[in-house]
């Protein structure tokens, strides 16, 4: 069975006056050169990244939440999960078996 995405523990989500970040962990504050802002839906999805949801049932989820088409909402889906893999912030689908 393939490994739903999930989020990693190379980063952590913050709310900075009003604002959603990512914020990476790393050993030295100095270390730290960049955080990402996330927006509504972005963050919306991330907090849904439990390693048991596929990138179907999270498009479901958007698709409801946000009253969008399944293949909108399943486009936007898999591209902020590719956008975070890429970061490091998210292990992508299909990243080991369950």
């Amino acid at each position: 069975m393939v490994c739903p995405p999930r989020r990693t523990d190379a980063f952590v989500h913050r709310n900075v006056a009003g604002e959603a970040l990512l914020v990476p962990v790393r050993a030295q504050p100095s270390e730290i050169q960049s955080a990402y802002l996330l927006n509504e839906t972005s963050e919306f999805i991330y907090l849904q990244l439990d390693g048991r949801r596929t990138p179907e049932s999270l498009a479901e989820i958007v698709r409801e939440r946000y009253e969008v088409g399944r293949d909108e909402a399943l486009r936007d889906v898999e591209a902020l999960l590719s956008d975070l893999a890429e970061i490091g912030a998210a292990a992508p689908p299909g990243g080991g078996t369950a």
